[in-house]
């Protein structure tokens, strides 16, 4: 018996292993929609979060393709695109964020790209003096379609159609105390009326983002809570806290909602289990035009 239970332990270990090492090299394509008085014609946009210098194709062709087929009428990414260690020392820059870098050059021509940092990039940014990681990792973006939106908000038109799109980055100290984040409400003011969208990495601040004048938060960060579990979620974040309250999926407060994606990468520890990578792909669908096949977030 105990020959047995060793043996089943044994093959339900390899199946574990082999599932999370297909998943952490492959990715799907996850779409949303949601429904608004506030356009009149429906908006596809791309969004992901947390690339860490994965690489799906060569520089990254699996995921521009991705957004190609659907059409998108920009791409939002939701920071930590790249690993951004604190001391990489003397290593080659390029194996922290070379194929980020060309996910971003191969985007060129193609559509719009907004891009809000994550912890990771701010990190290195904050270390600058003393890490070459931040400024060779800019040197490399060659894409003058990219705009960086850190703490800036962009009014996007289209067809009668107003997006006001708002960029957060977050402070390096809130991601280990929550007590120190901030929100500068300024960053809120433009634009009258359209459909707004804040780019946040961190979903931990759901709270005082729905205090806000927004309609749809874009976040990433715990990576779908590393291993997911029927009925119970995401197991892990990214700062090894267990069952995290904001894992994946949509969430809702104050009539604002949030969209956690599980990200398009992982770093330092690769495994995923039941938890793909995934490029998203939202649909802002105007409210006259709401068909009855439509699935609504």
């Amino acid at each position: 018996m105990i020959y047995i239970i060793l043996v089943l332990c044994g093959v339900a270990g390899a199946c574990i292993i082999l599932r999370s090492r297909y998943e952490v090299k492959h990715f799907k394509v996850k779409e949303y929609n949601f429904v608004t008085d506030k356009i009149t014609e429906e908006i596809k946009i791309g969004f992901i979060t947390d690339l860490h210098n994965c690489l799906y194709g060569k520089d990254n062709k699996s995921v521009i393709e991705a957004f190609e087929k659907h059409k998108c009428s920009f791409l939002i990414i939701g920071g930590d695109l790249l690993v951004g260690k604190r001391n990489i020392g003397d290593t080659n820059p390029y194996d922290y964020c070379g194929n980020s870098a060309a996910l971003l050059n191969g985007l060129m021509g193609k559509m719009p790209v907004y891009y809000t940092f994550g912890n990771h990039e701010t990190r290195v940014k904050n270390r600058r003096k003393e890490n070459p990681l931040y400024d060779a990792y800019m040197g490399m973006i060659k894409n003058p379609d990219i705009e960086f939106l850190n703490n800036k908000t962009r009014i996007w038109k289209n067809d009668g159609n107003t997006l006001i799109i708002t960029g957060l980055e977050i402070d390096e100290e809130a991601y280990d105390r929550r007590d120190n984040f901030k929100i500068n409400n300024s960053l809120f003011g433009e634009g009258k009326e359209g459909y707004r969208i804040l780019i946040a990495h961190s979903p931990e601040f759901f709270d005082e983002y729905a205090k806000e004048n927004i309609d749809l938060v874009l976040c990433g960060h715990n990576h779908g809570g590393t291993v997911r579990l029927p009925f119970i979620g995401g197991v892990v974040s990214r700062d090894y806290k267990l069952f995290p309250k904001y894992s994946y999926g949509v969430y809702e407060k104050n009539h604002k909602k949030m969209l956690v994606t599980s990200g398009l990468g992982d770093h330092t520890i690769h495994f995923r289990l039941f938890n793909m990578p995934e490029a998203v792909i939202i649909t802002l669908v105007p409210e006259k035009g709401l068909g009855k096949n439509k699935e609504i977030c």
